[in-house]
């Protein structure tokens, strides 16, 4: 009895039997290595590394090779000796063609995972000798080497139109969703939507009539039964201009190699975000290192000239006074970084919501102007209110504490960068179910390369001015915590404006529902 075989138009089979052999090759890591007669290598390629030759240089003796040595002789017939150990414990297939004057050696994977798919490569190889016996006059394929492949031909007439020219595999006839006897709609187009746009894109390739291959690369469609079907298409024109559509259904363990793909992409992207973050952590223990050390170095310096017992009475009070502004610089510093780190955690951050018990913005905003006021007359700015007349509370949700904190954040950062003789001022709003508070100053204002990451841990920029990048940083992260907004944008004169926007408190109802 005879076996099936599918018709091909004239020069299709070769290009096809390249393809399929190609695929058949694809997953067992093809290598080769060419000599002389006298055993020199005169080419090597293909991958080599995988089985520990990699360091194969043309001149070298065959002989060298662990493998070689023992199979290598004058022979001018083919041999074939599957399964050889190699040195790097991999097994492989070498294939030994002969010609008079070279020697090709080819290897093939063969380790027990890929020895199950030798069926199929032997088929390919036998595949591969018929088409080129029978190429000049046309061709029939094996149905039972496209059944191994999992593969279907499709032949694309000059009307435009595919044909199927293969028996119909079983996942074909699930895609295509029908069983009752009746012919089922077997058309890419009707089959998978990716498939009718690939097939498009083809249209280019076969209408050019050159010899080549076009594929679409794996991609994935579900079954009536629910199970997914892998798939990858591939276009193909002979060198006669036949034209083919060749479906092939991938590999058990695509999904399985998919899968660990994904593992692996998802590993390096934990990977570089542990490493951003190692980053950073270094770059809050310089900034850090940095901030307090100049304090301390003054401190230190100043405490030392007080040991001299010639020092002038006004001389040490003022190097005094200087220790104790570093000192407290110093305590606020490291206020900060706690302050930062605990606002990280829910547990530790309490506020209130209720009118009669939230924090008073006007009265928090009037008291920060009257006692910075001062030390900002010393600097030569000019700290302003700029306030409704009006005695009225304007409560928000919050804590008094952490408020202040906020607020004086801002104004010293305002303060930093104000210039002499310029003025700071410090607005309230009363915006019903919001209050907004904004400090403005006169100074240069934010770089627009900064101004995205202003609010960021370790967001530094010309206007960080020290504080390793963490003040605003604590500002944001409390504010919304409270559920209201912080902001940065240009004054209109220019210089900077940060603005808050605080929920009001609002009193609770205590006949609505509980949340």
């Amino acid at each position: 009895m005879s076996e099936p075989r599918v018709s091909l138009p004239a020069g299709l089979s070769l290009p096809l039997a390249e393809h399929l052999v190609d695929r058949a090759l694809a997953q067992r890591h093809p290598a080769w290595i060419v000599t002389d007669r006298a055993g020199r290598i005169t080419e090597a390629g293909g991958e080599l590394a995988f089985y520990g030759l990699d360091d194969l240089q043309p001149g070298a003796d065959i002989r060298s090779v662990s493998f070689a040595e023992s199979v290598f002789a004058a022979h001018t017939e083919p041999l074939v000796l599957p399964a050889v150990r190699l040195a790097n414990g991999r097994s492989a297939d070498l294939l030994l063609a002969a010609e008079p004057e070279a020697l090709a050696t080819l290897l093939l994977d063969a380790d027990p995972e890929v020895y199950g798919a030798r069926p199929y490569q032997q088929l390919a190889h036998e595949l591969r000798l018929q088409l080129e016996r029978v190429a000049a006059t046309g061709a029939q394929v094996p149905e039972q080497v496209l059944g191994a492949m999992d593969a279907v031909v499709y032949g694309h007439g000059d009307d435009g139109n595919l044909t199927l020219l293969s028996t119909p595999l079983p996942w074909l006839l699930d895609l295509a969703g029908r069983h009752d006897g009746e012919p089922p709609a077997l058309s890419p187009a009707a089959l998978s939507p990716f498939l009718e746009h690939f097939v498009a894109e083809a249209a280019e390739l076969w209408a050019a009539g050159q010899p080549a291959r076009l594929r679409s690369g794996p991609w994935t469609e579900t079954l009536p039964d629910g199970s997914e079907c892998p798939l990858e298409a591939t276009a193909v024109v002979g060198a006669a201009g036949a034209r083919a559509l060749v479906v092939q259904r991938l590999a058990e363990n695509f999904r399985e190699r998919s899968a660990f793909l994904q593992k692996a992409r998802s590993t390096v992207l934990e990977y570089e975000g542990l490493r951003r973050e190692i980053q950073k952590k270094e770059l809050l223990l310089d900034c850090l290192v940095h901030d307090l050390k100049g304090p301390l170095s003054v401190i230190v310096g100043n405490l030392s000239l007080l040991r001299s017992p010639t020092l002038d009475p006004d001389r040490a009070q003022g190097l005094l006074a200087t220790s104790l502004v570093h000192a407290r610089k110093q305590l606020d510093m490291i206020r900060l970084v706690l302050d930062v780190f605990s606002a990280e955690i829910e547990a530790m951050e309490e506020f209130q919501v209720d009118p009669a018990t939230a924090p008073d913005a006007r009265a928090c905003v009037e008291a920060l102007v009257s006692d910075h006021g001062p030390s900002f007359e010393q600097r030569g700015v000019r700290l302003q209110l700029d306030a409704p007349d009006d005695s009225r509370r304007l409560p928000v949700v919050g804590d008094a504490a952490r408020l202040e904190r906020v607020l004086t954040n801002l104004l010293e950062n305002a303060l930093r960068h104000a210039p002499r003789g310029s003025t700071v001022s410090v607005g309230l709003r009363d915006g019903g179910e919001e209050v907004l508070v904004h400090v403005e100053d006169q100074g240069p204002g934010v770089d627009p390369e900064v101004v995205e990451d202003l609010f960021e841990k370790f967001g530094r920029g010309r206007r960080s001015g020290g504080m390793a990048g963490l003040g605003l940083y604590f500002c944001r992260t409390t504010v919304e915590r409270w559920g209201g907004r912080i902001g940065y944008e240009r004054a209109h004169g220019g210089g900077a404006r940060f603005w808050c926007r605080l929920v009001a408190a609002q009193p609770v109802n205590p006949t609505a529902p509980r949340s």
